[in-house]
């Protein structure tokens, strides 16, 4: 049986969320993001949904900030989280997503998706999953 207790009695796993912010997908990116929040995960990177900006994502706490900036704190975020999470809506990656994906790979970061990633060879490192909750399991198996 699944119950709301076997979440919150395990350790608070860190998380950033990556994959396209373009304005057709943000309900799914909104949607994950809220799911990391009900599991009860640390998100670490991005810290806020309230994007400001259409031509290159960040939140409005990053405004001030250069893009590559921006992928920085990203990329440091990747490093200190237990896994990726990547919103892939119908397996659609961009460049910079595939960049995070070989970050955390290169860092032996375990990457879930909802969607299957569409792009070889990415698709091979991303598992699918049907919610948060299943890569939390995976992962807190994993970290035991």
């Amino acid at each position: 049986m699944i119950s709301s207790s076997n979440i919150f009695n395990r350790k608070i796993m860190r998380v950033v969320l990556c994959g396209s912010y373009r304005p057709e997908f943000r309900a799914t990116l909104l949607r994950a993001y809220h799911e990391l929040l009900v599991c009860n995960c640390q998100i670490l990177s991005p810290l806020q949904i309230d994007l400001d900006d259409d031509t290159f994502p960040r939140g409005t706490a990053e405004k001030n900030l250069i893009p590559v900036e921006v992928e920085k704190r990203h990329l440091t975020a990747i490093v200190a989280s237990d896994f990726l999470y990547v919103n892939a809506p119908g397996g659609y990656i961009g460049l910079s997503t595939a960049l995070e994906i070989g970050f955390a790979i290169a860092n032996d970061i375990p990457i879930f998706s909802r969607d299957r990633i569409l792009e070889t060879p990415h698709c091979d490192f991303v598992t699918q999953v049907n919610s948060v909750y299943d890569a939390l399991t995976i992962v807190g198996a994993t970290l035991g």
